[in-house]
């Protein structure tokens, strides 16, 4: 039979290459036997780069800038937006960016520069670009509200000449890999960008990505 022994003598011999004594030996007090403890196997998943978040409460974010809508057929919002950003407006004579930057210097802690996603309704998304309204006049631009949450605020790091793009990847582990097991879920169908000053074409460029958060 495939899982017994074909005479006494078979188990007694098996039994002595395992454990080292005898059947009968091994009834004797004291005798140590070898043991085989189960294999067991022990797999951990981590992620390939640690991600460095906060959670904060925030109120209203008053915000002053230019405005965009991105249609499900556009090309995505760095292609579309960066070329929106680099047009020279005929009145100005300047980017929207200059101006922002240069004749109303609103690009300031904490805030910087704002990047703001909102996904509508219809599958559209209305993206935002500016700063912290200072409550100044502003009669190039327009101004726009983000409500009070609680947002989960990512720190990203990179070079935004290179591909992948940092803000993409960070996107993605934000979505598949922290979202699912975080014990929250998003609140509300927007995300805030954050950029600092320095040199977005160096490996050490940060930046951040904010989304608004509630406990599952």
């Amino acid at each position: 039979m495939t899982h017994s022994y074909n005479s006494p003598e078979s188990f007694a011999r098996v039994f002595r290459e395992m454990h080292g004594v005898t059947p009968k030996e091994a009834c004797a007090k004291g005798v140590t036997l070898r043991m085989y403890p189960r294999i067991a196997f022990q797999i951990i998943i981590k992620g390939a780069i640690n991600m460095d978040y906060r959670i904060e409460e925030k109120d209203v974010i008053k915000c002053v800038g230019v405005s965009y809508h991105l249609s499900k057929g556009d090309d995505g919002w760095t292609n579309s937006w960066e070329k929106y950003l680099d047009t020279i407006d005929e009145n100005l004579g300047k980017t929207p960016n200059e101006v922002i930057r240069d004749k109303y210097k609103l690009y300031k802690p904490p805030l910087w520069q704002i990047g703001v996603g909102q996904a509508l309704e219809n599958g559209n998304s209305l993206l935002f670009i500016g700063a912290e309204d200072a409550g100044g006049d502003y009669p190039e631009f327009t101004r726009f509200e983000i409500p009070a949450a609680t947002w989960a605020m990512f720190t990203g790091k990179g070079n935004f000449h290179k591909d992948p793009h940092p803000v993409g990847v960070l996107f993605t582990k934000i979505f598949s890999e922290w979202l699912p097991s975080s014990g929250y879920e998003q609140s509300m169908q927007y995300t805030i960008e954050i950029y600092g000053p320095g040199n977005t074409q160096s490996d050490d460029y940060i930046f951040e990505i904010w989304i608004p958060v509630k406990k599952t």
